[in-house]
């Protein structure tokens, strides 16, 4: 193919030539890209307190991109991802399923009206951000990087390589996710969706407007249809190593007003196990 007539460059957007010369100007849906100065030339709409309204990817191209400005585009671990893809296509029994585009952003195809009404959570939360003008970014961290989160990680994670250090990147880890127990009351497919839509809440609101985490609370109580009472650690930080811990993590709730604990067994930020008990439960 001859690289001269490739529409499309840099991060998945497309090049306009013509604006500023050869591999100097990017297009895409929502706003005009200058590599020069690596700063889009027109504004972003949504105004952010941490950072410039013509910064673009976050400040840092190496772990963010966006093609369109509209998607939810995972990166990382590809194998990661392949899990939660596979995780959530289970929920949908073949009914809908998540679909993977050519530029790796991922959308949800298949008619809502044959879901059942626990599938159709899973399917709106897909629509929202596909329908919302942000890309939405979540980190997949692989095996050697699953020491950076407990299930996942709000603003948790710095990149220490590339050009650009990498700080506060949303994250998920999917062997902690899949560690929980397969019969639990908190359930795998609920734990990963409250990371990415902690994640999208965070994106669409900068930090803003209310507690994201608030907002993917809300969220894994509708799927697993519990009311989620409290959520602490008992254990000890690693010594010399005050970012890694080793312990219990506790989760109270209740399912139709009966009392339950889900106790996690950590080992320096790994998941090893978790088991559900009835009542409460800690380490006090």
């Amino acid at each position: 193919m001859n690289s001269m007539c490739y529409r499309y460059g840099f991060n998945g957007m497309e090049k306009d030539d013509e604006m500023n010369g050869g591999g100097s100007s990017y297009s895409a849906k929502y706003w005009q890209y200058d590599a020069k100065v690596i700063r889009r030339f027109n504004l972003d709409p949504d105004q952010m307190s941490e950072m410039s309204n013509y910064s673009v990817m976050g400040n840092n191209p190496i772990i963010f991109i966006d093609p369109d400005g509209d998607k939810f585009t995972p990166v990382g671990g590809q194998n990661e991802i392949d899990m939660f893809i596979e995780l959530i296509n289970a929920v949908f029994e073949g009914k809908a399923q998540l679909v993977v585009q050519n530029d790796g952003s991922i959308t949800v195809s298949g008619d809502r009206e044959s879901l059942s009404a626990h599938q159709q959570i899973f399917y709106d939360v897909f629509k929202d951000i596909e329908e919302s003008p942000e890309d939405v970014q979540m980190y997949f961290l692989n095996q050697d990087e699953r020491v950076h989160a407990i299930f996942g990680g709000y603003r948790g994670y710095s990149v220490e390589s590339g050009p650009e250090k990498g700080e506060g990147v949303n994250t998920i880890d999917m062997y902690d996710v899949i560690a929980l127990d397969a019969d639990g009351s908190v359930s795998r497919e609920a734990m990963a969706m409250h990371e990415l839509y902690e994640t999208f809440q965070d994106q669409i609101h900068q930090g803003m407007e209310g507690d994201p985490n608030s907002f993917a609370l809300g969220l894994q109580q509708a799927i697993d249809g519990m009311e989620i009472e409290s959520q602490y650690r008992g254990g000890n930080r690693i010594p010399n190593s005050p970012t890694l811990f080793t312990g219990e993590g506790y989760t109270q709730f209740k399912v139709d007003g009966k009392k339950f604990t889900m106790v996690a067994q950590i080992v320096e930020n790994d998941v090893v196990s978790t088991s559900t008990v009835e009542g409460w439960q800690s380490d006090k």
